[in-house]
């Protein structure tokens, strides 16, 4: 009965009452045998942590001593790939071992922005998480993150059985430190030692802001910190536009360094305590990241995201530590994120169900030399081979449909890693033909996955609350909205019309004094739900031929142009389309950055919100 206890308390929904109808053997066999060996997981993903940078991976200064044992103990990979720049996308590449999969959270910490192709996509139906497979194999899975943008309410909690949100359960503004992390994370591992888990553990420490802390000191050195050339978080003033000077590269350095070798620090205690514990050297150990970052070793080439799938943000640490099962050694090979999923599946011997799959590749047979590593690494719009790397400045939906894109010199950039392994020559003009090789190989690889991933379409109306931002604003045609850089709120006689601009906390759809009214759309999923607009100004908005009157005060605008959400009533949406005509007060400005939509449940009639539901949309950031 104590068994059946244990189990039952980790079954999801409705498994529960299957479970309570199987034998007891079964039931062993479902969850895990308690008397049995253990089969134990810890994962830990360092947020931003590039492999150049780790002494196991030959960097000159000693940053990852704790790690670097575990690295002589266990099996490092040299040239291993994430497929994204930043973890928003790279992220379910490794939990799902899917090239094209959704977002498992949203765009802001607060506000759950998404894309409207989004809102009509689902997992494909072969699609099954690395969480969700090792929980169905019997082991309990957990998630003790420090990001706070891995909340309850994401695809990513739904993957686990359990999830630990460190900055809102120890009360901590921005990241919690590793020293706190690792402090929650043995006090779990004490109370669950006895159990079969998968422990994932985020760490952001090596992400920014970083702090000049004592390991940034000892490896800057003497003289005095060039602070003057560096906003708080440890961002080089105008990384844009010059390189840094001798000095500055050093402070740059030191602060990266240091925050890689307070990490390893504070990790050497979790290893500790794994090897003290009896099965200790049998647990499987995972160390990885979801992106490298850029340290402005050119001018314009700094932090992470976007496009340009650059070695400094590509090339990520992959160590597994496995005593028993893997011999120590070194894989040159090319490896990628969606190979983590299956080779962890086929180390702890879990059969995935018949009708699921992995796009990634089982490393087992490359780590004992029987197979080679892989001949290119991939990610969206980019290929990587052994000598040659392309990026394509185009969207999937045009490099993998039937017909090949005209080559152009803006189509993309090609990098010889051989003789640029800092990638500052551009070969797309010069190598038309390994450019176009790439290309053929590109799509040959991966419009099967692409195709798998578009056609995997859903029309029901999400659960959860989401936004859409000015970037996703559709108008009338004819309506061209010029961009601008920064928002303001100054017009002269020529220029009394509307403006759409990216700025320093996001998109923005802007009218300036005496802007006509202008009709917005987007589409987003049938269904009623409560409207939300964060503006900045005074306006109104027309939605289904009602007027709703938006007063935000008055215009002011700083960095962070603080637009309010305020409620603007309910709309029902058919057609799969939401329409709304903007009208600025005359001789105002008036700003608008999303329109947020909290789903209606079905059936339920539309009343006051209560209590429970109001602190919710407060808790998102779409009421004050």
């Amino acid at each position: 009965m104590a068994l059946r206890g244990r189990c039952a308390s980790r079954c999801r929904g409705g498994a529960l009452g299957l479970f309570a109808i199987l034998p007891l053997s079964l039931w062993i066999a479902a969850c895990g045998d308690a008397s049995g060996p253990k089969r134990q997981v810890i994962m830990i993903l360092l947020d931003a942590a590039r492999a150049d940078r780790f002494s196991s991976y030959g960097y000159s200064r000693e940053t990852t001593p704790n790690m670097d044992r575990i690295a002589r103990e266990g099996v490092v990979f040299e040239n291993h790939f994430a497929q994204a720049t930043d973890t928003r996308d790279s992220l379910p590449t490794l939990l799902f071992s899917r090239y094209f999969t959704l977002p498992i959270f949203p765009h802001s910490r607060n506000v759950p922005l998404t894309a409207p192709k989004v809102l009509f996509l689902r997992p494909d139906d072969e699609t099954i998480s690395l969480p969700r497979a090792l929980s169905r194999a019997g082991l309990h899975t957990v998630a003790i993150s420090t990001h706070p943008w891995l909340r309850q309410t994401t695809r990513f909690a739904r993957e686990f059985d359990e999830l630990h949100e460190l900055p809102y359960s120890l009360g901590v503004r921005g990241y919690p430190s590793a020293a706190q992390a690792i402090d929650f994370t043995l006090e779990w591992y004490e109370a669950n030692r006895q159990r079969n888990f998968f422990l994932y553990l985020h760490l952001m420490d090596t992400h920014y802001p970083h702090a000049f802390g004592p390991e940034a000191q000892a490896f800057f050195g003497d003289g005095i910190p060039p602070v003057e050339g560096f906003d708080a978080k440890g961002v080089p003033r105008d990384w844009r536009e010059r390189a840094l000077d001798e000095t500055e590269r050093r402070y740059l350095d030191a602060l990266y360094d240091g925050s890689l070798r307070y990490t390893d620090r504070e990790l050497g205690r979790l290893f500790e305590a794994v090897d003290a514990s009896a099965t200790g050297k049998e647990t499987l150990l995972v160390i990885t990241s979801d992106h490298g970052e850029r340290l402005a070793e050119d001018p314009g080439r700094f932090g992470h995201g976007g496009r340009d799938w650059f070695e400094t943000v590509a090339r990520i640490p992959l160590i597994l530590r496995f005593g028993g099962t893997l011999e120590p050694g070194r894989v040159r090979g090319l490896t990628e994120g969606v190979d983590v999923h299956p080779t962890l599946v086929a180390l702890l011997g879990v059969e995935l169900p018949r009708d699921r799959t992995v796009d990634g590749k089982n490393l087992v047979p490359v780590i004992r030399g029987e197979e080679p590593g892989k001949e290119f690494v991939f990610k969206s719009g980019a290929i990587r081979g052994k000598r040659y790397k392309a990026i394509f400045h185009r969207r999937d939906s045009m490099l993998l449909r039937d017909a090949t894109p005209p080559r152009n010199p803006k189509m993309g950039a090609l990098y010889d890693l051989e003789t640029d392994p800092e990638e500052r020559q551009n070969l797309w003009t010069a190598r038309p033909e390994i450019g176009d090789d790439l290309l053929v190989r590109y799509r040959e690889a991966m419009r099967l996955y692409f195709d798998r991933f578009e056609a995997s379409v859903s029309h029901d109306q999400p659960e959860s609350a989401f936004a859409v931002s000015a970037q996703n604003f559709r108008f009338r045609p004819g309506n061209t909205i010029p961009q601008s850089a920064q928002p303001d709120c100054q017009s002269g006689p020529a220029d009394p019309g509307w403006l759409r601009s990216n700025h320093y906390s996001g998109y923005f759809l802007q009218a300036r004094p005496g802007a006509p009214p202008i009709d917005v759309r987007f589409r987003i999923p049938n269904g009623t739900y409560r409207l939300t607009a964060a503006t900045l100004g005074n306006g109104n908005l027309h939605v289904e031929g009602t007027e709703r009157s938006l007063e935000s005060g008055a215009w002011e605008i700083d960095r962070y142009l603080k637009a309010k959400p305020q409620p603007a009533g309910y709309v029902t949406v058919e057609g799969k389309s939401f329409a709304v005509r903007l009208e600025p007060k005359p001789g105002e400005c008036f700003l608008v950055r999303y329109f947020g939509f909290e789903p209606v449940v079905k059936g339920e009639e539309i009343r006051a919100i209560d209590r429970a539901r109001e602190e919710r949309l407060r808790t998102l950031g779409y009421i004050e």
